[in-house]
């Protein structure tokens, strides 16, 4: 979606009635595709932002969506998480060439302990898969056992391959390295100092539609 606007905007825009007909070219029919209820999108054009938005928040009250409702961020987090690595890194807490054992002691001369944080990082830590297995049970227990027992198809550093639990266990190596939770290390330390003070990593009661 964001691709598609994008191409869109790379043509002169004359007044923000060409901005709407260009994104509402890019919004509604996937809308259409994919019976969206509700979409909110924000364009920035020569650092002046404008915001549209479309259908609803909630099927059952039928509240619009406006600038300022709340959606879940997905792989978009996964930003955050590079920030906190940086973060922890910037304070000399995390090094790049650790190995997880460092900060996971159970770890410790398991084949993914070959690896380094950058690794994980950067999904080349052997091969781990998209997504953790259906019977991996969703604690840190259960992903630490999980990553205990994997067997990596490929060397550190020799094969990419998307992975959410590589990036998951890149983003606990650094919360480790912090001593802190990583909810805790974004909401108290990194989300205040960008002035994001409608970024939730858990949602308040309140702030909900």
């Amino acid at each position: 979606m964001a691709f598609a606007i994008a191409a869109c905007c790379c043509t002169p825009i004359a007044g923000a009635a060409d901005l709407q007909t260009v994104v509402d070219q890019a919004i509604r029919p996937i809308m259409k595709e994919y019976n969206v209820p509700g979409i909110a999108v924000a364009v920035t054009v020569d650092g002046k932002p404008a915001f549209f938005s479309y259908g609803v928040a909630s099927k059952e009250s039928g509240a619009p969506v406006t600038e300022r409702t709340l959606f879940e961020l997905g792989s978009v987090s996964k930003t955050f998480t590079a920030t906190m690595a940086s973060y922890a890194l910037a304070q000399g807490k995390l090094s790049l060439d650790d190995h997880p054992s460092r900060y996971v002691p159970k770890l410790k001369d398991t084949p993914l302990d070959k690896a380094t944080v950058l690794n994980f990082g950067t999904y080349t830590a052997g091969g781990l898969p998209q997504q953790f297995p259906d019977d991996v049970t969703d604690d840190e227990q259960g992903m630490l056992t999980y990553f205990g027992s994997f067997k990596p198809t490929a060397s550190p550093g020799k094969v990419r391959v998307y992975s959410n639990p590589s990036l998951g266990m890149f983003g606990h190596l650094a919360a480790l390295s912090l001593k802190a939770d990583s909810a805790d290390v974004l909401e108290k330390q990194i989300l205040p100092r960008l002035g994001m003070t409608d970024t939730y990593v858990r949602m308040p009661h309140g702030a909900m539609a």
